[in-house]
């Protein structure tokens, strides 16, 4: 076993390593790497438990609602509650991708295979999910100041909104993970430290970044004109 700048990996994974260049199937990590996913895989560890209490306070509101009121109390009385929940749920897959790093760590690398798919695809939902969620909840709050006397505030039409959010965000991923298979590719590779989309993929990539961009400029927009 090698152990040059707290690298562990073997020398065969070593060379493997250095040999890659563009589309990277195995890399090593270094001290400063491991150190930086070892703080990445803490933060991931505060945010669950910070997501995961705050999911337990929503029940506990609403089932005590239900006792409370004749009428029961839903979770969803608002077109606003969809919006966020659904935001929460996706950064808690955002979260749940993070917690892969710990395996990398464990074995001082990050490789192609279904973990390093399974992270990847997560993060791109979780993404994906998040831009579009952001810009909606941003729209809508344009829309709720602005027309607030014929605007509709409809619960069911915004289940719809997040419903086709969600659909986009994990057909995406899966979709590409299926096809690329078909070609013994693979769609999510190590980019070095952690999976996202493989660095053969360009345009995917592209189009991700769009989605944030797009999250960014609407929102501004918004902001702007409030």
């Amino acid at each position: 076993m090698e152990n040059t700048d707290g690298i562990i990996c073997s020398s065969a994974d070593l060379e493997q390593s250095r040999m890659s260049t563009g589309d990277i199937q195995l890399h090593c990590l270094t001290r400063g790497q491991t150190i930086g996913l070892t703080s990445a895989i803490l933060a991931t560890f505060i945010s669950l438990a910070a997501m995961l209490v705050l999911f337990v306070l929503i029940l506990r509101n609403t089932m005590r609602g239900g006792r409370c009121h004749d009428t029961y109390k839903h979770l969803l009385q608002l077109p606003i509650d969809v919006y966020v929940l659904s935001l929460l749920a996706f950064g808690l897959v955002q979260i749940t991708a993070g917690a892969i790093d710990i395996k990398w760590i464990y074995e001082g690398k990050v490789y192609v295979g279904p973990y390093c798919t399974a992270q990847g695809s997560m993060h791109e939902i979780g993404e994906a999910g998040i831009a579009i969620t952001t810009l909606v909840i941003d729209v809508h709050t344009f829309c709720a100041i602005w027309w607030q006397k014929i605007y509709p505030s409809s619960v069911r039409a915004a289940t719809i909104i997040m419903s086709c959010t969600w659909a986009f965000a994990c057909l995406f991923p899966i979709i590409n993970v299926i096809v690329s298979a078909r070609s013994d590719q693979y769609w999510d590779s190590p980019t070095p430290s952690w999976c996202w989309v493989s660095g053969r993929y360009m345009i995917q990539r592209m189009m991700e970044a769009i989605s944030h961009w797009t999250d960014d400029i609407g929102g501004s927009s918004a902001c702007t004109l409030f």
